[in-house]
């Protein structure tokens, strides 16, 4: 949202509101359409009650992910992968295109094979990757928020290790 300057009349969140610890999701609305929550509302605060350890663990990863530290850390980590990837780029042509935003990323490739391929090969390197659900000739790159030069580094010669296997 704060990318592209979204303001959603309803958010619906999950998975990462715990960070994949545990099981929460939270509906946000804006005053324009949940008013009507104010009145009558109280009949409509849960459906799965009682996830109180899911609200303390939101709130401490919202806590985390909000950090200015963390923040500034993150948009390091980010530029230096997504600029390794681009530098991969340049010596594997087949590898078409680098979509980033923050630490997520889309490696899209010429052939939707050598994406599942690659997926392949970075799982015999020791690196679990997926395809795009949307567009097969694009894999997903989303790693954890606290990565340091080394991991990257160690990331990306893994994944150039797959590269050079799935070279055509």
């Amino acid at each position: 949202m704060d990318t592209y300057e979204v303001i959603p009349d309803i958010l619906v969140m999950g998975k990462g509101l715990s960070g994949g610890i545990y099981p929460i999701s939270a509906t946000v609305i804006s005053k324009k359409y949940g008013g009507w929550l104010r009145e009558n509302g109280f009949a409509h605060i849960s459906t799965f009650g009682g996830a109180e350890p899911g609200c303390y663990l939101a709130s401490r990863v919202l806590d985390i992910c909000s950090d200015p530290k963390t923040l500034a850390m993150v948009r390091k980590n980010a530029e230096i992968l997504g600029q390794g990837f681009k530098d991969l780029k340049t010596r594997y042509p087949f590898l078409k295109e680098v979509r980033q935003c923050g630490l997520v990323m889309g490696l899209e490739y010429d052939d939707p094979l050598w994406a599942v391929n690659m997926c392949k090969a970075l799982y015999d390197n020791g690196v679990w990757a997926m395809i795009a659900g949307f567009d097969y000739s694009v894999m997903q790159c989303k790693p954890w928020l606290y990565l340091d030069p080394a991991l990257i580094n160690e990331i990306l010669s893994r994944f150039e290790k797959a590269l050079k296997i799935c070279s055509p």
